[in-house]
């Protein structure tokens, strides 16, 4: 399979169940399968092609680690704000998957209360808010 023939779906677990049936078992391939009810980790795909002078400049490694700063602000504020204020612990998983031609990391953001309790997100919606507070902070901060 090759990038172009990519799809996107959003389905029920169900839908994609029957879905998946009508393919050939090795031609099946899902990836960031996501359940919206179930609560996750927050997880960036940070990509970016390479190549001639297309983002020659860029330093994939530093522009991750302002993501990552950027979401653990973010989750911080967050926890200042409860009453009473709650204490975190955040781990940044990291995972390289890079080639010469592409920056590739994908991080997983594990969160966890003072008392070591697992603090994940509520769900995708929370994901996705916490995602567009953070791009909104590395943004803010290249101005």
């Amino acid at each position: 399979m090759c990038i172009r023939d990519r799809r996107y779906v959003a389905a029920t677990v169900d839908e994609l169940e029957r879905a998946l049936r009508r393919v050939a078992p090795g031609d099946r391939h899902c990836y960031e399968v996501i359940d919206a009810r179930r609560p996750c980790w927050p997880y960036f795909d940070l990509e970016f092609y390479r190549g001639g002078a297309h983002n020659a400049g860029v330093d994939g490694d530093a522009l991750a680690a302002r993501v990552v700063d950027a979401a653990v602000a973010e989750l911080e504020a967050a926890a200042a704000r409860e009453d009473p204020p709650a204490a975190l612990r955040v781990e940044a998983v990291v995972l390289a998957s890079e080639r010469p031609a592409k920056f590739s990391r994908h991080v997983v953001l594990r969160v966890f209360r003072g008392d070591g309790a697992p603090a994940p997100l509520a769900g995708s919606r929370a994901a996705g808010v916490l995602a567009a507070r953070a791009a909104e902070r590395c943004c803010v901060s290249y101005r």
